[in-house]
């Protein structure tokens, strides 16, 4: 299942007020519980310790509506420059949390993800590689994406006018959700040049005939888990072999020099554009 809201809307308030009901009903239940332990031992203290027992159980019930508020806030966000975020639209699903503060950064799990901004300015400086498309190839007609993150270097290679098609691998459909939840998602998703396919980009990739003028890898931390399956050499083989004759393969290395080793080894001829 799946579950998505603006935090602040009235879908997010009704489903805090069912936790912090249900976490009252849980005290008042220990309550009852501790109550019934009592009685059963009816050993020496029995009254005091069922007093103790209950002073808590309601202090904790009276108390959970306000340490329910700003949950996601919590749970989520750590670091300094986001602690005076507060995420204003959440996906939960099986694959995890994906939130978007009020600045439009994405994080998934608690870890960056990327911003959803695409003006070339500041902290939004990483969108430039998608911008440069066409100064690494001349006529970018067929473009494959793999992973969709904050959507923003999509939304910025879509408005390449050289791109006739860009084909997004994605295997979180709450990235689907999140862009649902956003204008300048919405943008995205209504783009008769975007088509999104819901599957694992590595899988995709093994199976796929289609070959592409350029391969988009869409940042990827390389000290994240499991970063390894989209920045190996073996990820980066596969990928290159999808590619159409004078093809390029696009990816942020974010900022690992080992990963642009990585991909000089698997083609020679590569390009450092910017840090980012």
């Amino acid at each position: 299942e799946q579950c998505h809201c603006f935090l602040g809307g009235a879908s997010c308030a009704t489903h805090f007020s069912r936790v912090a009901l249900a976490a009252q009903f849980l005290s008042l239940l220990c309550i009852s519980a501790t109550l019934l332990f009592m009685e059963a031992s009816r050993g020496k203290d029995t009254k005091r310790w069922a007093v103790v027992g209950i002073i808590m159980s309601l202090t904790g019930a009276w108390n959970t509506p306000a340490l329910s508020q700003r949950l996601w806030h919590k749970l989520l966000f750590h670091a300094p420059d986001v602690q005076t975020q507060d995420p204003v639209a959440v996906v939960e699903n099986r694959s995890g949390v994906l939130a978007v503060t009020s600045k439009g950064d994405v994080f998934g799990n608690g870890l960056y993800e990327a911003s959803s901004s695409i003006q070339l300015q500041g902290v939004s400086s990483h969108v430039l590689p998608a911008y440069a498309l066409t100064l690494f190839h001349p006529n970018p007609r067929q473009v494959l994406m793999i992973g969709l993150s904050s959507g923003a270097w999509a939304r910025a290679i879509a408005k390449n006018t050289a791109v006739e098609n860009l084909t997004i691998i994605e295997p979180n459909p709450g990235m689907i959700e999140l862009l649902r939840l956003r204008p300048e998602g919405l943008e995205l998703l209504r783009n008769p040049k975007v088509n999104i396919i819901i599957e694992d980009g590595r899988r995709w990739l093994t199976t796929a005939s289609r070959r592409f003028d350029v391969i988009v890898q869409t940042p990827v931390m390389a000290y994240r888990e499991h970063a390894s399956i989209s920045l190996s050499y073996e990820y980066m083989s596969l990928a290159t072999a999808r590619l159409s004759g004078g093809g390029v393969l696009m990816l942020a290395s974010s900022p690992s020099e080992r990963v642009q080793r990585t991909a000089c080894a698997v083609d020679f001829k590569g390009y450092r554009l910017a840090n980012t």
